[in-house]
């Protein structure tokens, strides 16, 4: 059963439309600035996991409402990174929104491709505060970026619709959440659901097709699944 699941996920086409910057640059930032002095007994007073703490709490909102992400990496969009036709491009991936967790420093090239960006009619979303060094120096141009700010409570529903590749509502609620892959084929959708609670839930899912099957992978095998279609 693993075998065949890991096997669809490996092959099947990834559109994740949601980028979420990471925020490492306000870890080594807050660990330079400890280690000022060089000493090593420092470096039990840097709070670089204080960070790390408010990028999880992002990365699990997304999480508890089943949007498909990535995190961007400032190494990898300074060489792979560009923007085109609206959409932030890193190598064959193309995101349509990009996420700014709370966080102090972000780098160049974030300020330069948000900045291109939002020019294009992309929209950028700052949870509960905007960047203000840039690199590591005092910069405004992230606030010229900040229209939408919001807590992460409030982050699930200020997704737009267009960017979700679903929607599912558990009777289990947040507490017991549901996590959601989605692979595409040259034929189907693949939506790959885990109760990873152990808790019996009922569900349901909306999402944009013909037709729908459950697929069982321990037998191979695909059966006829109850469901209402909607417009075309």
């Amino acid at each position: 059963m693993v075998s065949r699941i890991g096997m669809l996920v490996a092959e099947g086409e990834i559109d994740n439309n949601v980028l979420v910057m990471h925020t490492i640059e306000s870890g080594w930032t807050d660990m330079r600035d400890t280690l000022t002095e060089g000493t090593y007994n420092q470096m039990a007073t840097a709070n670089p996991d204080a960070w790390c703490k408010k990028l999880e709490a992002v990365m699990l909102a997304l999480e508890k409402n089943q949007i498909q992400y990535h995190l961007g990496d400032d190494c990898l969009m300074t060489r792979h990174g560009k923007v085109e036709n609206g959409k932030v491009v890193i190598g064959n991936q193309k995101y349509s929104l990009v996420i700014v967790p709370e966080t102090e420093v972000l780098g160049e090239t974030a300020l330069k491709l948000l900045t291109e960006f939002k020019a294009q009619g992309g929209e950028v979303i700052f949870v509960n505060s905007v960047p203000e060094y840039v690199a590591g120096v005092k910069n405004d141009g992230f606030k010229a970026l900040a229209e939408k700010i919001v807590s992460v409570e409030e982050l699930g529903e200020a997704i737009p619709a267009e960017i979700r590749n679903l929607n599912l509502k558990n009777s289990g609620g947040d507490e017991y959440f549901v996590n959601a892959l989605v692979r595409g084929f040259a034929d189907r959708t693949m939506y790959y659901l885990h109760n990873r609670h152990g808790v019996s839930q009922t569900a349901t899912l909306t999402v944009k097709g013909g037709s729908a099957v459950l697929y069982n992978p321990e037998t191979d095998e695909e059966a006829p699944v109850l469901f209402t279609a909607k417009g075309e």
